[in-house]
């Protein structure tokens, strides 16, 4: 198994195409942390490397797309630091992980041995100028990541055969191999070779399905095990789902709807982000915190991971809506989210006039809170359990029996 036969399976493809699309194309900002809270840091010397422009050659989705698809298929990725006007970090250079060897000095510093191809000679670089993101199983050394093609190579190699098998049957236009039995046998090998010669080529291809008139009386017996019987579409789908399965990505995220129903498709969408998307972004954050900040205690890099989770723009609105009418997003929250300019007024956070405080309410009688008119007629007495107005007009006479009394 190669990396590029892996690459060539279509489902292998579509998953690492996913998903490198989906991570590469998010918002990635620079945060900064301080004592009154946690602000957008767009002036730090970083934060276009990663959201905008990443080398001269390269757009910083451009460059994050190569760098999933490396991960994704090798456990690692792999870039050189640059320094430049910007400081120590300028730009980042792809380095394939075809060709590179992490290994470790005798003083346990962490190096990587950049093999010489396309021309370029042999490096080796210090873990300093290499920005590197790993992921488990290792290699007996402990930090060389065993390749997601090395792994699945089993089930990979299964795709494949299906792959060749279905493409060798639609060749030969559906047409199967058999046995022939002739009654009465050649004469020589050679006449052997010139009839089977003559039998393939007016059997096969476009010749598959016209007419042939045997030479000699024989009998034709087909040895094609059918479709149906040999599983072959059932085996071809469940192949697929293994190898999604390997990404832990859900079956639905590359089109396979078998299992999916109008109940439960809405969740598996909401898994694709929790348990495909949000692990790998929480990766790729901390290798940028180690390796391309310096003051990590105050600076981070985040992704906006609002664009795959809110999803239609009907629930998106809807969220906003919760969020405003609860008071913790005010207009020009919102607005920005959506990458709209604020409005005059829009900074203002409301708060609803039927929340306040716990034990903040005028208390009524009998120790009772009073929550608003609304809620008067209905609270209990805790003495009788009656309502406040039947134990009024049981203990006072009403105006009519006042009239009448003596």
């Amino acid at each position: 198994m190669t990396p590029e036969l892996a690459g060539s399976v279509q489902t292998v493809a579509a998953v690492i195409y996913r998903i490198a699309l989906s991570l590469s194309t998010l918002p990635l900002d620079m945060m900064e942390k301080r004592s009154d809270g946690r602000f957008a840091a767009p002036d730090h010397p970083i934060a276009d490397l990663l959201d905008d422009v990443t080398n001269d050659e390269q757009t910083a989705p451009e460059f994050r797309f190569s760098w999933w698809w490396d991960f994704e298929l090798w456990n690692a990725a792999y870039a050189e630091i640059i320094p430049g006007p910007r400081g120590a970090v300028d730009t980042l250079e792809r380095l394939d992980p075809e060709y590179v060897k992490p290994f470790r000095a005798p003083d346990r510093q962490l190096w990587f041995e950049i093999r010489a191809h396309n021309g370029r000679p042999r490096r080796v670089l210090h873990h300093t100028e290499v920005m590197s993101m790993r992921r488990p199983p290792y290699r007996s050394d402990g930090i060389t990541p065993i390749p997601m093609w090395e792994l699945a190579s089993d089930t990979l190699a299964k795709a494949i055969s299906i792959v060749r098998y279905s493409g060798s049957f639609f060749r030969n236009s559906g047409m199967g191999g058999g046995l022939i039995f002739p009654d009465i046998p050649p004469k020589n090998e050679e006449q052997y070779a010139k009839f089977l010669d003559i039998f393939r080529k007016d059997r096969t291809g476009f010749n598959a399905h016209r007419e042939f008139v045997f030479p000699f009386k024989a009998t034709f017996h087909s040895t094609s095990v059918k479709h149906n019987e040999a599983q072959f579409l059932e085996t071809a789908r469940e192949v697929k789902f293994e190898i999604v399965q390997l990404w832990g990505l859900p079956p639905h995220a590359v089109g396979l709807l078998d299992k999916a129903t109008f109940t439960n498709i809405e969740q598996q969408a909401i898994d694709l982000v929790t348990q495909a998307y949000q692990p790998r972004c929480v990766l790729f954050e901390k290798t940028i915190s180690r390796d391309l900040i310096v003051a990590r205690r105050r600076f981070y890099a985040k992704h906006n991971l609002d664009p795959v989770r809110y999803g239609d723009l009907k629930s998106r609105y809807e969220a906003w809506a919760i969020a405003f009418h609860a008071g913790w997003l005010s207009v020009n929250d919102i607005r920005r989210m959506d990458d709209k300019n604020p409005v005059p007024g829009g900074d203002v956070y409301g708060f609803p006039l039927n929340m306040i405080p716990a034990g903040k309410g005028k208390p009524g009688r009998n120790g009772t809170q009073n929550r608003g008119s609304g809620d008067r007629r209905s609270r209990v007495s805790l003495e009788s359990g009656t309502p406040p107005d039947t134990k009024r007009r049981q203990q006072s006479p009403s105006i009519a029996a006042k009239l009448i009394a003596p």
